[in-house]
This record gives C-alpha cells, structure tokens and sequence, in this order.
C-alpha cells in the first residue's frame, strides 16, 4: 500500500499546473467534478432532447490535523499578504515567524489528491482558497476544514510525499484571550476565514473557470466559542458593554486572539522557542448568546461572533505561525 495524501505548489500562472511541493497528510477530502451538463428541452417533446456539456466544475474541502507546517502555505492562499522574521541566531536562523493578514489579491495553487489507486492521482488547476476553519476544542487536536475551488483537473502520476513530523497542536495548549486578558473555561472555539471568490464567473468561449485571481470580492471572519455558564460577564458583554444588564444602543467590540503554543524549537530566543499558531481578532462583535439549560446538566454559553476590520490593528484578521521554515 501507498500513502493517501493531498500534495499542493503556488502556480506562477493561473491554471498552469506546477509539480507538488509541499504534502499534506489530511483526515479526509470531499473535492468533486461536475460536468455540468445544460439540459436541451424544446416544446416539440415532453423528453430531454439532449444533454451538452455546460460549466465544468470542480472544488470541495478537506479536513486536516493542524501543525505548525502544514497551514501556513494555505494560510498565504486564503490570505494572501505574509511578513517573515527570523530569530537572529548566527549564523544561520533556527526559528521563524510568519505572519499572514489579507490583502487586496490572492495567488491559485495547483493541488493533487492521491487517494493511492491504480498508480494515478487528480491534479486540480486553478485552485483557490474559499475558506479555512479552524475548531479548537477542549480534549482534542486543533483541526481545520479548508474549501477550495479549482478550474479543471486530470489524471497524472502520483509523486512522492513527504510529510511534517512537528507535533500537532493539542487542546491543552490553547488559549483565548479577551483584550489581553485569559478567558477562563473556554470549551471551544472556532473562526472561520471567507473569501468571496465567485464560483460562477465563467466567461464565453470557454468552458472552465476563467483567471479568478482577477476576480476576488469581500472576505468574512467570524465564529463562536463556547463557555461553561459559571457567571453573567460574556452576556453583560454581548449586550454591550462589561457593567451592562440590557440591550444598548452602543456595542463594544472584544478584541479576542486564540493562541496555540506548542513544543520547543531549535531556538533559544524569546518568542521563538516554541512552535506557535495564532490567530488575532482585534475588533469582534458578539452576534449571539445561548445558555439554556436542560434539568440539572451544567450550562454552556454559545458566542457568535463576527470581526471587521480595525484601523488601529490595519487589518480584520491575523495569524501569526512560528516554525522552522525559512518560507511559508
């Protein structure tokens, strides 16, 4: 038996397929084709004519155990600005870290799925990245479901995988803070990066997915985070302020960041002598609160939440990676 893997490369061009660089042992993957097919029906019959060929797509998800490795190259596609230090040791740097915040353009990576049969793997084109969400919950390992669209794929000989050997990150590493501040009793979180790259921007006289580099909209960062109900702070909070007791007219953001920090580097200085994933929220809404109960079972609290963008910060969003990885 092989190895079952996705294996992914920046492309220089859109949809100019590059050999893989990077591997990825994922959980699972869900990334589909659709002929698309435009169905011929006239008045002439109460049958289908005929059936053309229409849009062809192809896209989905996969889900993957998270380490300090493995994201950050789908970090730059679902971001795409990326800033690097080094940790100044002499001669060469042992540690580095890297921090992603959005930007106005986005680059396609071409991406193969090898689910180890027959001696073939898909090779997707053209690819994007919809989304990625991270899920952080107590008594497991940080994960992340990623969605990516792409423009066409097509069968090619499997490569050779290698794969990270850094330890993923486990619940008992994480932490949530509030404006600096640890929150205590966090279950879960949960955030969810968006973009708004139109699945449906073909153009005439061609049947795949036109430069959709060209083509990226908005972006949405929100997600929720679960608390043991143990006092009223967090729905003071969400009805807008830490001392308020109802609705008011004027809410006060949180400013919230979800810190995994994981096993030691080969570095000894400071802030880059441990494997580290970040992500930080510095303006955040609270959409939501629920805290029912249900007899005697202990109560916890849902946030939903949702981040704009803070002019102070100059970004929504941003995720820090410390590693031993020169690039991302």
């Amino acid at each position: 038996m092989g190895k079952r893997f996705i294996g992914i490369a920046e492309e220089t061009t859109y949809g100019t397929a590059e050999s893989a660089t990077d591997w990825i042992d994922v959980v699972s993957e869900s990334i589909t084709s659709e002929q698309g097919f435009i169905e011929v029906e006239t008045a002439g019959r109460r049958e289908r004519v005929e059936r053309v060929p229409g849009p062809y797509n192809v896209g989905g998800s996969f889900d993957m155990i998270v380490n300090a490795d493995n994201i950050t190259k789908l970090l730059k596609w679902c971001l795409g600005d990326v800033s690097t230090t080094d940790d100044g040791s002499s001669p060469t740097p042992l540690a580095y870290r890297h921090e992603f915040t959005p930007s106005q353009t986005l680059k396609s990576f071409t991406m193969e799925i090898c689910p180890d049969v027959a001696s073939q793997s898909r090779q997707v084109v053209g690819c994007m990245v919809s989304s990625i969400a991270f899920e952080a919950t107590a008594r497991e390992l940080l994960t992340a479901s990623v969605d990516v669209i792409g423009q066409k794929d097509s069968l090619i000989s499997p490569s050779t995988p290698t794969f990270s050997t850094v330890r993923p990150f486990i619940f008992f590493e994480g932490s949530v803070s509030d404006g600096g501040s640890p929150i205590s009793d966090v279950e879960a979180f949960r955030v969810t990066i968006e973009n708004d790259i139109p699945d449906d921007a073909y153009v005439l006289g061609d049947r795949f997915r036109p430069d959709l580099t060209k083509r990226v909209q908005g972006m949405t960062v929100s997600g929720d985070m679960d608390i043991s109900f143990l006092d009223w702070d967090y729905f003071k909070k969400f009805y807008g302020s830490a001392s308020a007791t109802e609705p008011q007219t004027s809410i006060t953001p949180l400013a919230l960041k979800l810190t995994f920090t994981g096993e030691s580097t080969a570095s000894s200085q400071t802030g880059f002598d441990k494997f580290l994933l970040e992500i930080d929220l510095p303006k955040v809404y609270l959409d939501t609160s629920e805290a029912n109960f249900d007899r005697r079972d202990r109560i916890v609290q849902s946030l939903g939440f949702t981040a704009v963008y803070d002019p102070t910060a100059d970004y929504i969003c941003k995720v820090t990676v410390v590693n031993e990885n020169s690039t991302p």
